[in-house]
């Protein structure tokens, strides 16, 4: 494999591609199975769009996370894994444990119907006990998956950085948000104003709201 130090961006998305390619079908498997076995009487020759994992990958960052798995089963990997692209596999791995598990749920649940849900369906629907984020079925999982089944990780990233940015409403309602170089100048200058960029508005110092976080 090519050295972190050498990897272009490029590159380190063909790697996060190849090993979600490489690792989907098993996951897939993964899901199948989990539904025969809390749903054995249903037929699985031909499985509803439900119960289909995602396909979808996405790379962005994520702070301190390695990775990430929406509710619809995207699996997102931190961009900053570009330095560690021996922990990719691990990390999509992980997601996809996640995307398996709330996929089966789900669908589980559905096709429970009105029926009473106690013990397992409980839990599952609560996702409590063996059905919690990181419970005994995705450590099962993500272990079948090549994942250690642990929780967190233990690679050195980086928290994101946080802008400190501020809002301005104007007196007809429009907001716009200032860097701290522009908020300054206006609290400095009460005679100055900025002109909203294509409204007929203007903000100065009285405009002020208060401060915002803007991820950097």
């Amino acid at each position: 494999m090519t050295s972190s130090a050498q990897l272009t961006t490029g590159e380190f998305r063909q790697i996060v591609l190849a090993e979600h390619a490489a690792l989907h079908g098993n996951a897939q498997s993964r899901l199948e199975a989990l539904l025969r076995r809390f749903d054995p009487g249903a037929a699985f020759d031909t499985l509803p769009p439900a119960c289909h994992l995602s396909h979808g990958i996405e790379i962005r960052d994520l702070g301190r996370a390695a990775g990430r798995c929406t509710p619809e089963g995207t699996v997102i990997v931190n961009r900053q894994l570009i330095d560690h692209p021996g922990e990719v596999r691990a990390t999509v791995a992980h997601e996809l444990a996640h995307a398996v598990v709330e996929t089966a749920r789900r669908s589980l649940l559905t096709r429970r119907g009105p029926r009473r849900r106690r013990g397992v369906f409980a839990d599952m629907a609560r996702r409590q006990g063996a059905w919690a984020t990181h419970g005994s079925i995705w450590q099962s999982v993500a272990r079948e998956l090549g994942d250690g089944g642990e929780r967190c990780h233990r690679l050195p990233l980086k928290a994101k950085r946080r802008l400190r940015c501020f809002l301005y409403r104007a007196d007809c309602g429009a907001e716009v948000v200032l860097t701290s170089v522009r908020h300054n100048r206006l609290q400095r200058n009460r005679g100055m104003e900025y002109r909203l960029a294509g409204r007929d508005a203007r903000v100065g110092w009285r405009h002020f709201v208060g401060e915002v976080e803007v991820s950097g």
